[in-house]
């Protein structure tokens, strides 16, 4: 391994954990005793306004059940 492949790895396990950490802090928030339907509401859609590219899987569902582009 060289030295610029062992820099990527370490650059792809840190991200990994930055990702991991970033996760269970979603995780905690969801599950909150005090969320509310409306909160929930908006933290689900900008997870996937945040997570979804145009054109990416939540825009390609309703073309899998044969209904149209309706995103």
């Amino acid at each position: 391994m060289t030295g610029q492949s062992r820099t990527r790895l370490e650059r792809v396990r840190a991200a990994a954990g930055i990702a991991a950490l970033a996760l269970q802090q979603i995780e905690d928030d969801l599950r909150a005793d005090d969320i509310g339907q409306e909160e929930l509401a908006a933290i689900l859609r900008e997870l996937i306004k945040d997570t979804d590219p145009p054109a990416g899987f939540t825009r390609q569902l309703p073309q899998l059940s044969g209904q149209g582009t309706t995103c």
